[in-house]
């Protein structure tokens, strides 16, 4: 039976070892240098008998994809997840009460940047695929690797690059490993980041009316948005659509009227939901504001590495219906197949070249960018071996 030789090959301490050594091997966007942890991925791969190729838009920010078993005519997957990892920021350096490039191991969790988000997501799929070869089963279909740059600024350079230019592989289904918790996610809500700037008229404070105060007017624009509701109805899976401001910045010195402000803006969206329409829908509030305000001058703008529109892949699919009986079979539980936090990553352009995928990763979200990030061994070990069964199953000859 194909699962108990999966897991008679599973060697449960590979993951662990794997992402300790991925921990200590800085990787952090901004800068986005990952040339280090990129050339011991691909080292990896080829010793586990993978053909790579490494493929970039500048050599400071490569990406490798690595494949087995090339020249199958059969099934193929495409595994994914991001090299990269946030900035710990001069500021959290001293909220930190483990190392944070040290893998240490605590109350079965591993410690360090990224652990969360995605370098353990990196362990799951390598330690996946090393448990199918391993298992010496036979395969009819190919596994394909991709360990990409900026995960963590809109793929600009790693997948979205990849994508637009023709660098990502045909496939017939996908994994993108990052944090869902285990969640196996199929529906994916999008976003649309925006910016708002507010152009004002400089004078001196002592003398307000001779200028026009653009942080004002940015307070009321704010207050506009964060007052109206959307239109989206309320999806059985899926939380509600939000919108958030993030950032604000405006003015130049104590005793001057700011001429300018500019703030940023998150919405995430839900399936009935598009980019465009939640964008007719904001510039309809602020034009309600410029008629009740002649001064008011606003400029609404789309930031194009934050625009993902809802993706949904049919619950019926196959690799969907695979990573569930996959994961009932290793936990005895069903699988939650809910929406987490995030938005959908490199699955938005995976869903263009019509790959049905999923996003399923062991740590939690919420841990990542954080002091102290962490991925619980437990979920490791569930992750890896849900991801080995699932592909297996698709690739292996006769199952």
């Amino acid at each position: 039976m194909l699962k108990d030789k999966l897991l008679a090959a599973y060697d449960k301490e590979y993951p662990i070892m794997l992402l300790k050594e991925l921990i200590a091997i800085p990787s952090e966007t901004p800068p986005g240098e990952i040339v280090a942890i990129i050339k011991r991925i691909e080292t990896e791969m080829r010793e586990l008998g993978f053909k790579t190729e490494i493929v970039a838009k500048r050599p400071e920010k490569p990406n490798v994809i690595a494949t087995l078993n090339p020249d199958s005519p059969g099934p193929t997957v495409v595994l994914y997840a991001h090299a990269d990892c946030a900035s710990i920021g001069e500021e959290n350096k001293n909220l930190w009460t483990m190392d944070p490039y040290g893998g240490e191991i605590k109350d079965g969790k591993i410690f360090g940047n990224g652990a969360a988000d995605a370098k353990s997501g990196i362990a799951q799929l390598i330690g996946a695929c090393k448990t199918i070869i391993d298992s010496k089963i036979p395969l009819k279909g190919k596994i394909i690797f991709i360990a990409s740059a900026d995960g963590e600024k809109g793929d600009l350079e790693g997948a979205k690059w990849m994508y637009e230019n023709g660098l990502l592989p045909k496939a017939d289904f996908g994994i993108n490993a990052d944090a869902s918790n285990l969640r196996i996610q199929h529906i994916f809500r999008g976003r649309a980041f925006y910016t708002l700037t507010v152009e004002g008229k400089v004078a001196h404070s002592n003398t307000p009316q001779l200028g026009i105060n653009a942080i004002s007017k940015m307070a009321k624009v704010i207050k506009a948005i964060d007052d109206a509701r959307l239109s989206f109805k309320p999806h059985p899976i899926i939380p509600d659509s939000t919108k958030t401001f993030t950032t604000i910045q405006g003015g130049t010195k104590p005793n001057s009227m700011p001429a300018r402000c500019q703030a940023t803006l998150d919405v995430r969206l839900v399936p009935g939901q598009t980019i465009a329409g939640v964008t007719a829908e904001l510039e309809a509030i602020l034009d309600k504001l410029r008629d009740e305000d002649p001064e008011l001058k606003v400029k609404l703008e789309l930031m194009e590495f934050g625009a993902r529109e809802v993706i949904e892949f049919p619950s019926d699919c196959r690799i969907v219906k695979e990573a569930n009986r996959a994961f009932e079979e290793i936990t005895g539980q069903k699988a939650d197949n809910g929406a987490g936090p995030g938005s959908a990553g490199c699955i938005m352009y995976f869903a263009n070249l019509g790959i049905p995928s999923i996003f399923f990763g062991p740590a939690r979200l919420e841990t990542a960018h954080q002091p102290d990030e962490f991925c619980s061994i437990e979920n490791l070990d569930i992750a890896t071996k849900v991801t080995a069964l699932t592909v297996a199953r698709i690739v292996a000859e006769g199952e």
